[in-house]
């Protein structure tokens, strides 16, 4: 689930920065924007991991997104950031999509590797580093 979590994350902050072009913002109100455009996002129906919409996950978001440059710096407005163009974010958002199915569903995985799916909060003893 974290995976898709982060996964997830990442996505709508790329949708957020292509439908907000053209705005300069400091990190702090490009992390409160992306927040609100989460919400409304999973109010709408339109994401469906809640736990993608934190602040902690967009700070790493904004991080990320100006290490690969779809936040960039101004160059005439200091510590402001504005998003990479539409075309080059919608292209990241495909290739997330496109990974994202190819994902196995965590209930597959819970029914194929656990043995008993119903005890999942039962104490397991750890396997012996050597035999």
């Amino acid at each position: 689930h974290m995976l898709d979590d982060v996964l997830e994350n990442i996505s709508l902050g790329l949708s957020g920065l292509t439908q907000m072009q053209g705005l300069f913002l400091d990190a702090k109100e490009w992390r409160l924007r992306l927040m609100k455009f989460g919400r409304a996002a999973i109010t709408a129906k339109l994401a469906r991991r809640p736990e993608a919409v934190n602040t902690q996950s967009f700070s790493a978001f904004l991080e990320l997104a100006q290490n690969k440059g779809w936040l960039k710096k101004s160059s005439n407005q200091a510590g402001l950031l504005s998003p990479a163009s539409p075309g080059e974010l919608t292209q990241v958002v495909a290739r997330i999509q496109y990974f994202k199915r190819k994902l196995i569903p965590w209930e597959n995985l819970e029914t194929k590797y656990l043995r008993n799916p119903n005890q999942l909060d039962a104490p397991s003893t750890p396997a012996p580093l050597h035999d």
